[in-house]
């Protein structure tokens, strides 16, 4: 992870949840826009790297195609709206994540020639060689099932630390809520793909989560000044 994300010696990690602004406020909804792109990024970075520390696993192709294009693809796009991440039941964030990763495959697919990923193993060489992305590309847009599961785990995530920060400010025992919460989040990463149990990541991810809401209700603060109380829903 970067030292930007990185929580320092001293912070209080529950301080940004405890003190998050009411959700239904945009505050909220910027503060968790940016704790979102957070957990997708990071997300991006270890999967790919944790999987593929084993190399054979290069040659299960339905596990590897997946992981390799999931490693390629942007987080989304997060608008003024509360779709903090891909939902694969709606097809235009879906075909902005694939959109995402053509652009990107043949880019990654070079890296890993120049690298010498698969120097002497001529066959595995021609597999990921960079002129064969569009076929790649074709086999991972047929065969969704895998990178579904990750995207979907990604909602799991998000929605359990919105529901972490409603419920932390309401409850007298905050180990209790925290107990939960961990509960939820380690069970979502065990199962986040084949092969990858990501539970150990789990401290780490949610101090990049912690951080990113730190530094965004910062941002608010000193470009608008305190939350505002007000809801951005509005009544009928």
């Amino acid at each position: 992870m970067s030292d930007s994300t990185a929580i320092q010696p001293g912070f209080d990690i529950l301080g940004p949840w405890r003190s998050a602004p009411e959700e239904t406020s945009a505050a909220f909804q910027a503060g968790f826009r940016a704790v979102s792109r957070a957990i997708q990024l990071a997300l991006r970075e270890y999967l790919p790297r944790h999987y593929f520390a084993a190399p054979e696993r290069y040659r299960e192709k339905s596990h590897a195609f997946p992981m390799l294009a999931y490693r390629c693809s942007r987080p989304i796009a997060l608008r003024q709206d509360r779709e903090y991440t891909y939902d694969i039941l709606n097809g235009v964030p879906v075909e902005n994540f694939f959109w995402s990763v053509r652009l990107r495959l043949p880019k990654e697919l070079m890296r890993m020639e120049a690298e010498g990923i698969f120097t002497g193993d001529p066959a595995l060489a021609r597999i990921y060689a960079a002129r064969r992305h569009a076929s790649l590309f074709e086999h991972v847009r047929r065969h969704r099932r895998l990178l579904y599961r990750i995207l979907a785990t990604e909602t799991k995530l998000v929605n359990a630390l919105i529901q972490f920060a409603v419920a932390l400010p309401r409850e007298q025992s905050s180990s209790r809520v925290r107990r939960r919460f961990a509960r939820s989040w380690r069970h979502s990463l065990a199962r986040i793909y084949p092969g990858v149990d990501a539970s150990p990541f789990f401290e780490e991810l949610f101090g990049v989560a912690t951080r990113a809401l730190a530094q965004s209700m910062e941002e608010w603060r000193r470009i608008r000044g305190e939350f505002p109380a007000e809801s951005t829903t509005t009544s009928a």
